[in-house]
């Protein structure tokens, strides 16, 4: 098996994952176009949208997140989730289903400006120790790209695992923030057969560019890295792209 190729099985597991948050979206959105949902309305509890549309609750949080920044939905204070704006001319239900888009290209623009100060910092800093410990968390993502699996959890913890060695809470804080919202629709989005092959040579590149406390390369390599991402997010066939996996 290559890096590319996913078992089938697998692959379907992804998709069914990654479109239930595309399901609720949807289900919203078409209550809204009918009237059945008005501004002012408040919408189904969480558990209800979850029982009804057979979906997780991850699944229904990140709809209504996408929903929120779309200005089509409000969370309020003992109110819970409103409708405060009809469906916008053009709102198409393949947008619905790509609802968290916008947010997630935001977010990767401000993720790369705190990741890669992160990782210059790293290079700057990184104790043996500490050098050894990211080894270890990009062997961990190694292992799951070989066996053809999701790595999406293994791609955190080494993404967080250089933030760490920065030494700023606040920055670690903010980049787990930003790395674990959207999770299910940015991987998603974001995915592209050469992503494991690419992540995989990425982080050894960086890995040793902290190594050799290079701060300058590592931050070029962490723009290479994320800028990937970007790329994918800016070519309008990304949005409603049927593959999926990490980024």
């Amino acid at each position: 098996m290559t890096l590319q190729t996913k078992p089938r099985a697998a692959e379907a597991q992804k998709k069914r994952r990654n479109s239930a948050s595309g399901i609720v979206a949807d289900h919203i959105v078409k209550l809204i176009n009918r009237g059945r949902l008005r501004p002012g309305d408040r919408l189904l509890s969480e558990h209800g949208l979850m029982q009804l549309l057979n979906v997780g609750r991850s699944s229904v949080r990140e709809a209504v997140r996408g929903l929120v920044m779309a200005g089509i939905l409000e969370s309020r204070q003992k109110r819970g989730t409103v409708v405060v704006s009809s469906v916008p001319n053009g709102f198409s239900q393949a947008v619905a289903r790509s609802v968290a888009y916008w947010a997630i290209r935001d977010m990767e623009e401000v993720r790369m400006l705190l990741e890669c100060f992160a990782v210059a910092r790293a290079a700057e800093v990184a104790s043996e120790q500490q050098i050894a410990e990211l080894e270890h968390a990009r062997d961990q993502v190694e292992r799951k790209i070989a066996a053809g699996s999701s790595y999406l959890g293994e791609n955190t913890q080494f993404h967080l695992a250089i933030a760490r060695i920065a030494h700023n809470s606040a920055l670690t804080y903010c980049l787990s923030s930003i790395i674990e919202n959207f999770k299910e629709a940015r991987s998603h989005i974001t995915w592209s057969p050469s992503m494991p092959a690419n992540d995989l040579l990425d982080h050894r590149a960086i890995v040793d560019a902290i190594r050799r406390h290079d701060p300058n390369d590592a931050r070029r390599l962490m723009e290479i890295h994320l800028g990937r991402n970007l790329v994918r997010l800016d070519r309008p066939e990304g949005v409603d792209s049927e593959s999926t996996d990490e980024g």
